[in-house]
């Protein structure tokens, strides 16, 4: 063979693309070597090989086996890996280099475009959607922005979680609850502690209110007053059946027929109400029975249309409000047109 035809052959070799065969380099360097032909480009071709070795050493530690990575602020970014795949253009590399380089790449993008694509959703992921979804970012071999954007998106919702719960079991406002809860909502990953939370507002908000109803504070509640906010726990706690028993007083069991109450709403999770928050409903409930056995009585005693509502029942008093002003049982059967003529027919 002439020196031509090596010749030849070299060139052909590093003109083949996408990249010159290895193989086939490494074997023309070692016949060039060999014979004592004169090749020109023979210093190129020696140069390409050694290249070569060099962008292999290159990317094996760029992207090393899984045991030997380094922390995750350590590995290489995209744009790194981009360079040395142009780096590698017109070299006699591996195949099987190239595709360790392209399939990290491929997989870091399609990545980065799930977890862009699930911090944007309306409403907002699920917190193990998003932790599921972390759990395969760290395991990329490069580093990925998208990766600590969703790692501290989930650290924030797992932080707020704790703040809710807490919240709660400490008997916070609701005005604080309220603000808890937007701020939650603006999260771009929500937690299973978002639904609880506004049960437990909505729950909170009925209870403090009936809490003063049931105990008369600051003035005793008319009857009507006591009533409505009945048929409001019951429809938070029972749903729309038991605001529709509640003016009648009982716990609901089946729905009446007839046109929807208006105060009615679906009720939330049995979970998310209290014991106290079920005593207090059937406290007030027990205060209407009350409030209806008053009103009867006071009808049987002296028919008016001024008395308004029983306010407090125990086992020593009866208290009515008469035109706004408390009175007793005992002073109604006094002022009764009937018992007084008795009196004074027995005066006489």
């Amino acid at each position: 063979m002439t020196g031509e035809e090596l010749e030849g052959r070299v060139v052909a070799a590093l003109g083949e693309h996408p990249h010159p065969a290895p193989k086939k380099c490494l074997s023309l360097v070692a016949e060039v070597a060999r014979g004592p032909l004169e090749v020109p480009s023979a210093r190129r071709l020696k140069e390409a090989v050694a290249a070569a070795h060099s962008w292999g050493d290159k990317l094996r530690k760029a992207l090393p086996s899984r045991r030997h990575r380094p922390a995750r602020s350590e590995l290489p970014p995209l744009a790194d890996l981009a360079l040395l795949r142009t780096a590698a253009a017109h070299l006699p590399v591996q195949p099987n280099d190239l595709g360790t380089l392209d399939k990290a790449v491929e997989e870091t993008q399609a990545w980065a475009m799930r977890a862009q694509t699930l911090l944007a959703m309306d409403p907002p992921c699920e917190l193990d959607q998003a932790e599921e979804l972390l759990e395969e970012g760290l395991d990329l071999p490069t580093h990925c922005p998208e990766v600590d954007a969703l790692d501290e998106a989930v650290q924030v919702a797992k932080s707020w979680a704790e703040d809710a719960m807490a919240a709660d079991n400490g008997n916070a406002a609701t005005g604080a609850l309220r603000e808890l809860l937007e701020a939650g909502e603006a999260m771009p990953v929500g937690t299973a502690q978002m639904h609880m939370l506004r049960a437990r507002i909505r729950v909170r908000e009925w209870a403090d209110v009936a809490r003063n109803v049931a105990l008369g504070k600051p003035n005793p509640s008319p009857l009507s007053e006591v009533r409505q906010s009945v048929a409001a726990g019951a429809a938070i706690i029972e749903g729309s059946a038991g605001a529709a028993s509640a003016k009648a007083g009982r716990p609901a069991k089946t729905a009446a027929p007839g046109p929807p109450v208006a105060a009615a709403a679906k009720s939330v999770d049995a979970k998310f109400v209290t014991d106290f928050e079920r005593s207090l409903l059937e406290r007030l409930r027990v205060n209407v029975g009350n409030g209806e056995a008053g009103r009867s009585l006071r009808t049987s005693t002296r028919p008016t249309s001024n008395l308004l509502v029983l306010l407090r029942a125990s086992g020593r008093a009866l208290t009515l409000k008469v035109n706004h002003t408390p009175i007793s049982v005992r002073m109604l059967v006094r002022n009764d047109p009937a018992a007084r003529r008795g009196r004074r027919r027995r005066r006489r």
